[in-house]
């Protein structure tokens, strides 16, 4: 009965009432009408034919009532070839009265080309789908429609009486799938990161993919919505997927949530198409599990920066733009702080600024002067400190002969002490990090961003002292600081340092380095790390660990040293 007429609005309050009392009634008859027509419907027996059917299609028996299982039900054959069990399964439900209830009247018709659901032959699965949502109502409602032939999924859509093929209604029957299938009850971090981007433009990606080795994973559009039904989505983008996914295979056996493998951070750095906006908080964590966690720079994350030692304000002061900038995410972090900052920058400094802004920093701690040498010495000093051998370093460490004197440069009649960037006397080996003042020549273009200025202090006219003893010994000085370093005090240095039984070893902190004659060969630029790591960035492949890099010097025995804090220390 209508009652949204005009009519109906103008009657009085006691006739609205009878209306309504009246429309009840109505519905009441109806139902008994219809409950009288479902005596001659023999429920257990239509179970069994429809168990016949099952077994006939050669499905395994599942615990339901139906005897289907869920993706055997939706995995039915558009025209469903039961043979005798399927006939006989139609012929009791042909045989019930034709207005039973609308989804059997529907079915019911002496003509076939009459049937108001489609001009197709009774043995469709449509046909098949249609009697088994009237009888198990409770197993067609958490069925994976979305999984169904397109065929059937079409002319669902159109035909009224069917529930929604665009719709997961539970979502743990299809995590549960898909972790069976799809990674075999063993997944890790690693495995989320493909599904970060459903790249939905060139139809690629791990969504893609999946669907093509899986005959019952949802479409993209289905899992994510479309411009043309943006409202149908089952998933609030990928991270919502991820998130959800991961909860679901993280829950312990008491029910309750373990922490997830792949947080919301991990989603963050790794999706090219990220449409989550960053917080200090995230870029925080960034820091912490990224950058810090990758370069070895061990810090309290809970008294950090506020009430940091100096040793951990030296060790996150001495990380470098380009390192930062080229780990998972760093790219994403910048563009961040360009968003959000007057003065972003590309530095370390411009990142603790922002992700702790009520951080009052003393500048001239923060300064970034020799930054790669003080980190690497910090390096070293925690391995020898774990492994009690003796390492020492400073702004300058002198080097002393067999009676304790100190070591002056001859070449330039001694004017100073020969100095290294540190030395083990247990050890036997003297530390020198070669920047880019080692390397270059005054000052590099502007563009050249390879080059960090606020790194070395580059050096543009040769020492007085220098030039007079060239004077007074009658020899040509030479051209420039660049050759003063490299022919005068590099040379002299390593003579030294192998005159009282030491190791030269050379770190290429520069990205200008090449092999020096008289001072060391081609070593590789150093990585930043303690060892090589297996991820470097592009244009960074060439590059070694603190590690490898006193193996190619003839000192293994001290890579070998690093390796074991590395693994026993850092790794733990």
């Amino acid at each position: 009965m209508n009652m949204a007429g005009k009519g109906y609005d103008s009657l009085s309050e006691e006739s609205k009432a009878a209306f309504l009392k009246a429309g009840e009634e109505w519905r009441e008859n109806m139902a008994e009408i219809l409950e009288s027509r479902r005596l001659d419907f023999d429920r257990e027996h239509f179970v069994s034919l429809v168990s016949n059917f099952r077994k006939s299609l050669g499905f395994e028996a599942s615990d339901t009532e139906s005897t289907f299982d869920p993706w055997d039900l939706v995995s039915l054959p558009v025209r469903g070839n039961g043979g005798n069990a399927w006939d006989a399964m139609w012929d009791y439900w042909f045989a019930l009265k034709k207005s039973f209830l609308r989804p059997v009247a529907l079915l019911h018709s002496a003509d076939p080309q009459h049937y108001n659901i489609g001009k197709l032959h009774r043995g469709s699965a449509i046909y098949f789908y249609g009697m088994f949502q009237y009888v198990f109502d409770e197993e067609w409602a958490s069925a994976p429609l979305y999984a169904i032939h397109n065929n059937i999924k079409q002319f669902m859509r159109k035909e009224k009486g069917w529930r929604d093929t665009r719709v997961i209604s539970d979502k743990e029957m299809f995590f549960d799938k898909l972790l069976e299938d799809e990674y075999s009850n063993d997944i890790t971090s690693i495995d989320w990161k493909p599904l970060t981007n459903k790249d939905g433009k060139r139809k690629k990606g791990a969504y893609y993919e999946i669907r093509e080795r899986h005959w019952w994973f949802p479409t993209v559009n289905v899992l994510f919505g479309d411009s043309k039904n943006p409202g149908r989505q089952n998933f609030d983008g990928t991270w919502e997927f991820i998130k959800q996914f991961s909860s679901h295979i993280s829950r312990g056996a008491d029910g309750r949530f373990t922490p997830r493998s792949f947080k919301r951070l991990d989603y963050m750095v790794h999706n090219d198409m990220n449409h989550l906006e960053w917080s200090r908080s995230d870029v925080r964590e960034w820091l912490f599990n990224y950058v810090f966690k990758h370069y070895g720079v061990d810090v309290n994350r809970e008294t950090f920066p506020d009430n940091a030692s100096d040793r951990e304000l030296e060790m996150v002061i001495n990380l470098r733009a380009i390192e930062i900038s080229s780990m998972t995410g760093g790219s994403r972090v910048y563009k961040h702080l360009k968003r959000v900052m007057d003065d972003p920058g590309n530095s370390i400094l411009k990142l603790v600024k922002y992700a702790w802004p009520k951080y009052r920093m003393t500048m001239s701690q923060w300064s970034r002067a020799t930054a790669g040498e003080k980190r690497a010495n910090a390096m070293l000093e925690r391995v020898f400190a774990y492994l009690n051998e003796h390492y020492t370093h400073g702004t300058s460490t002198p080097l002393f002969d067999e009676n304790g004197d100190k070591i002056g440069y001859e070449a330039t009649g001694g004017f100073y002490d020969v100095k290294v960037d540190g030395r083990s006397d247990s050890l036997l080996f003297a530390f020198e990090a070669q920047g880019d003042w080692h390397f270059i020549r005054g000052r590099v273009p502007h563009e050249d961003k390879r080059y960090d200025r606020t790194m070395y202090y580059i050096r543009h006219e040769l020492p007085t002292a220098y030039l007079e003893w060239c004077a007074a010994q009658g020899i040509e000085p030479v051209e420039d600081e660049l050759e003063y370093r490299q022919q005068v005090l590099d040379p002299e240095c390593r003579r030294h340092i192998e005159s009282i039984g030491y190791t030269p070893i050379y770190l290429m902190l520069s990205d200008y380095a090449y092999p020096v004659e008289g001072v060391h060969g081609d070593i590789p630029i150093w990585s930043g790390t303690y060892v090589t790591p297996d991820d470097l960035p592009a244009g960074h492949e060439e590059r070694v660990g603190l590690a490898e890099s006193f193996d190619m010097q003839g000192r293994s025995d001290i890579g070998d040293m690093i390796r074991k804090y590395y693994n026993e220390v850092v790794c733990a």
